[in-house]
């Protein structure tokens, strides 16, 4: 087996391990995504929004056939972040339409996508513009007891989760991660484009795991140390916390605040005392790869540690049947709470295996 592989297999988990087996994504409708937009359509302007269901879509092949209906070239199509292909979502699109009226999209029919809305903006969807995402999604065939998974949820409400990156991050058996290390390490040349940039997403995000992986079994990761670079909820922005205060480690009890862990690359907001030296440990193995992701010019930032899902809620349909439902800050992955649950099989390709 792959060896980075092996190791994603045994990150920690906080609230303990699994409590049985279930399926996930048995069928489309078990997973569903809506967006929640930081954008405000003002109702006039060059932009034409349009808020689109998809069905086992992929998000980047919606964006193009979008462009070649409204008779577009690519880049005039964009949104502010990718959903998952095998579920049901809905998410925001624009179209840069500079001096012309909307085209007839009322008449498009894209397989597996529905236009539900459609409103002029001032302009485009960015990359990361969103709040966040809301979830709605079942479990099926689960082997755990009821009150144990009640009890479970109760703690991931309350306690939040390890905001890992999830499998789906690292590809298939994590062909995206092997690309990686192939480029970052072994030197083999790529291509420019989204195999290439997948690759690089891959390697940054198995490093800030394998950060978060250690302050999990060092019980840090929810605390603030010393030197950490601190973030406030909700947020990207932060502050360096030299010391911790009383009042800091109570903000960070209440979720108010949350450490973080780069996200590889030059420069960009630095740790210093006690949680550098953590970071360092985590990653004294990872010197060529980290050395890879700098000499290509990435600009490191920053990723919280933790998440705490917003209005989680549960509801047991029929015996071996979970429902659950939770919204979830943008960047942060439904399958990472699913995790501290059960050790699911994803009837999509993927599976979490129990930790060795």
């Amino acid at each position: 087996m792959n060896p980075l592989l092996e190791r994603m297999r045994r990150w920690s988990r906080v609230h303990g391990a699994p409590l049985g087996s279930g399926v996930l994504r048995s069928e489309p409708n078990d997973f569903k995504v809506w967006e929640i937009s930081a954008a405000q359509p003002t109702g006039t302007g060059e932009h034409l929004l349009l808020r689109i269901r998809k069905t086992q879509a992929n998000t980047d092949w919606v964006a193009a056939q979008l462009a070649r209906l409204a008779g577009l070239q690519r880049r005039a199509v964009s949104f502010a972040g990718q959903k998952d292909r095998h579920a049901v979502t809905e998410q925001w699109f624009s179209l840069h339409l500079p001096g012309q009226e909307n085209p007839p999209f009322q008449d498009w029919r894209i397989e597996g996508t529905e236009i539900l809305e459609a409103v002029r903006h001032d302009r485009k969807l960015r990359s990361g513009a969103l709040l966040g995402n809301r979830f709605e999604i079942v479990l099926r065939e689960l082997t755990a007891d009821s009150a144990l998974l009640a009890a479970r949820l109760s703690l991931i409400r309350d306690a939040g989760f390890p905001n890992y990156f999830a499998e789906q991050r690292f590809g298939r058996d994590g062909e995206n991660l092997q690309r990686g290390r192939h480029l970052l390490v072994e030197r083999v040349r790529m291509r420019k484009g989204n195999a290439r940039s997948m690759a690089i997403s891959a390697m940054r995000s198995f490093l800030f795991n394998e950060i978060l992986n250690a302050r999990v079994g060092a019980g840090t990761w929810d605390r603030i140390l010393a030197g950490e670079q601190v973030q406030l909820a909700g947020s990207r922005s932060g502050f360096l916390a030299e010391e911790v205060s009383s009042e800091l480690h109570d903000r960070a009890l209440r979720g108010d605040v949350h450490p973080s862990a780069p996200l590889w690359g030059r420069g960009g907001l630095i740790a210093s005392l006690c949680a550098r030296a953590a970071e360092d440990r985590a990653l004294v193995d990872y010197s060529d790869e980290r050395t890879g992701l700098e000499e290509i010019g990435l600009k490191a930032e920053r990723r919280a540690l933790r998440v705490i899902p917003n209005n989680l809620s549960w509801e047991f349909d029929a015996p071996g049947t979970l429902k659950l439902r939770f919204e979830l800050p943008r960047g942060a992955y439904a399958t990472a709470l699913l995790r501290e649950l059960v050790a699911y099989r994803d009837a999509a390709g993927f599976s979490v295996a129990a930790p060795v």
